[in-house]
């Protein structure tokens, strides 16, 4: 036979790329052989290693092989591998079975990132017949090859899927797109996906993610298909079972006196077999039990074409995650709910049933200063009290801002000072209910407070709540400004918020006055959830004397944050029951709004 022209040989190389015969060697493999990770896109780059994340295998084989599922929702932690499978298939199909594919992540930025770092330098090695030759065609979030296109967006638009329809549709980290958290009248990006399906038979797509809340999107699309779990047969008797967190033991490493040992739980920790009890390391016996796992359906009756998987980093091959790791972060998300929420959503891949999130007394009162800590013996803060702050006007620091929060209702007028001292903790040095503006003017705001090297201080700042009779509230602070420097304010909601705290010009009467708004949930979060719940850094402090205001800590238990259904979906929002007061919380919270928009400045200077 005589050669081919180059016109041949040019029609040959197109039509054998789009008529080649799929290879029947599973992806995985075929990654292992194929598929070279950079530096920028793994932490340990090198060829792709099925081993290591066997369960992992269950994408690609689903994608390569399941003519029954055109979805597969998996469910994972933060350690797992789920997403370079994903990238697998992708890789794979220009070979094998070309079509359009769309991945959609969180934002465009990240689009970005797994175009330029993870897949065209791998599509390069593993497609290099199926490149035009033209550089153009490999844009940073759009890859036109000879036989297929895949292209990258972020989900803060309907954009991405307005284009036409796909053989491979992509949601990752779907909890956190944002139109899943919006609702947009066109639907979830799940939905919009949907709508991009050819009505010919093959076409799926895959939704990975961590899960965030009990009926979440996650958490429904898992339930409904056939929610298997990934079981591993005891390195001991052999046994096959799911790893679970609650067979994670450490308790051995727990003194009663000095308290948790946390070099002997990040050394000691082991799993307890469900079978025989016997005890498993991390180190000799996790990666031979993973190897030999398998994935078994829980769901008998899932919705049709559906096929759903959990994962979790006790399944992890990586050190950050070892067991004895993860025994760590259970130790230190002790009664902090929102590291424990972390641990489930990252650590566990399930999501976080959570109850109604509100602060008790004792919560409260770990906030004292001057009161040893259990278990450092170390005295707490400075000691100072209520009673002899009021009497003597002696604060317990030197303060960088003296600020105070007025809460103003139909019945009553409250106020908190608060002292934030160089490193941004805050002393809350006086309370009270006024009988009115005169007899704050006269008991607060014009007196004079020394600190312990005898400086003296006047109030340097406030905020007066405008969100009642607000006219009356901008007309005192207009009144008195240039006394007090107290600034009208008022809380917005997250839809409306700007950002956490913004000035805005208005007028009134004619006259041009300023007012300070602010994210309400932000201040809340802020108050509530890190500096109560949390005790974060740089701290919050209340009196030592604090034990005997019951009034005071009684308000600032009232407001909680429970879970509101929302076309269908889960999502936090604030409660105040009716009739609890929380002014003085409200004050409180003011307090961290002024050192959002000052504090940077009053310290540099």
């Amino acid at each position: 036979m005589g050669k081919l022209s180059m016109e041949a040989v040019g029609v040959r190389r197109v039509l054998g790329g789009c008529f080649r015969v799929p290879s029947r060697e599973a992806i995985d493999l075929w990654a292992g052989r194929n598929v070279y990770l950079r530096p920028k896109a793994t932490e340990t780059p090198g060829y792709y290693d099925p081993r290591r994340t066997p369960y992992a295998s269950l994408i690609t084989d689903w994608f390569q092989n399941d003519y029954g599922n055109s979805e597969l929702w998996f469910m994972k932690s933060s350690r797992t591998g789920g997403t370079e499978s994903a990238l697998n298939c992708i890789r794979w199909m220009p070979g094998n079975r070309p079509g359009r594919v769309l991945y959609v992540i969180e934002t465009a930025e990240k689009a970005k990132d797994v175009v330029e770092n993870r897949l065209l330098p791998t599509i390069r090695d593993v497609a290099a017949d199926y490149l035009t030759g033209n550089e153009d065609d490999l844009g940073k979030t759009k890859l036109s090859l000879r036989n297929m296109i895949i292209e990258a967006a972020g989900a803060g638009s309907e954009s991405p899927f307005t284009e036409k329809q796909v053989l491979f549709g992509v949601l990752d980290e779907v909890e956190q797109h944002e139109l899943n958290k919006t609702r947009t009248a066109s639907g979830t990006t799940v939905e919009l996906m949907r709508s991009r399906f050819p009505t010919s038979p093959g076409a799926k797509m895959l939704v990975i993610s961590k899960p965030v809340l009990a009926g979440g999107i996650m958490d429904v699309g898992w339930r409904e298909g056939t929610m298997e779990v990934y079981e591993v047969p005891c390195a001991l008797c052999g046994v096959m079972q799911e790893l679970v967190p609650d067979n994670l033991r450490f308790a051995h490493c727990k003194d009663v006196f000095s308290g948790w040992d946390l070099e002997r739980v990040l050394a000691e920790t082991y799993y307890e077999c469900a079978g025989c009890g016997g005890q498993l390391d991390w180190h000799k016996h996790q990666a031979g039990m993973v190897a030999g796992g398998r994935w078994r359906a829980t769901n008998d009756k899932p919705m049709p074409g559906r096929r759903s998987a959990h994962i979790s980093d006790l399944y992890s091959p990586y050190d950050a995650v070892s067991w004895g790791r993860l025994a760590l972060g259970v130790v230190k998300a002790a009664g902090n709910d929102r590291r424990r929420q972390f641990m489930v959503n990252n650590h566990w891949g399930k999501p976080w049933a959570a109850k109604a999130m509100e602060r008790k007394e004792e919560d409260l009162l770990r906030l004292r200063a001057g009161v040893t800590d259990v278990e450092s013996k170390e005295m707490l803060g400075h000691p100072f009290f209520w009673g002899s702050v009021k009497a003597e006007r002696q604060l317990p620091v030197v303060p960088k801002l003296l600020c105070i929060g007025i809460d103003v209702q139909q019945s009553c007028l409250k106020y908190v000072l608060g002292a934030f001292d160089a490193a941004g903790e805050l002393s809350l040095v006086d309370y009270g209910d006024p009988a009115g503006d005169a007899d704050l003017e006269e008991q607060v705001l014009d007196r004079v407070w020394r600190d312990p090297e005898g400086g003296e201080h006047r109030v340097m700042m406030g905020w007066r709540d405008a969100g009642y009779q607000k006219l009356q509230q901008v007309d005192w602070c207009m009144r008195t400004f240039k006394r007090y420097h107290v600034w009208p304010s008022r809380g917005e909601g997250t839809q409306r918020a700007k950002s956490a705290v913004w000035m805005k010009v208005e007028t009134y009467e004619q006259r041009t006055y300023q007012i300070y708004y602010y994210a309400d949930s932000v201040l809340k979060e802020r108050l509530y959830l890190e500096q109560i719940g949390e005790l974060r850094r740089p701290r919050l402090w209340l009196p030592t004397d604090a034990d005997q205001h019951p009034g005071f800590l009684y308000e600032l238990t009232n407001e909680r944050r429970i879970l509101d259904m929302k076309s269908g979906y889960p999502q936090w929002k604030w409660d105040l029951p009716q009739g609890k007061p929380n002014d003085y919380g409200d004050c409180c919270k003011m307090l961290y709004g002024i050192w959002m928009e000052v504090g940077a400045k009053v310290s540099a200077g």
